[in-house]
């Protein structure tokens, strides 16, 4: 097993995320979508490789 370090949201960046989809989801939601799943999937990534 990889060893990866937990990645722990505060409310802060959760908020954040919510707000950046919220934006985008006026014009598109299909893209505000896309653009949540990237930056989760993005931060995932932050604990196998956090200096990324």
């Amino acid at each position: 097993m990889e060893d990866q370090l937990p990645v722990r949201w505060d409310d802060s960046a959760l908020e954040s995320l919510r707000d950046i989809h919220e934006f985008i989801k006026i014009d598109s939601p299909s893209a505000a979508n896309k653009v949540r799943k990237s930056l989760l999937s993005l931060a995932r990534g932050l604990g196998k490789f956090p200096r990324k």
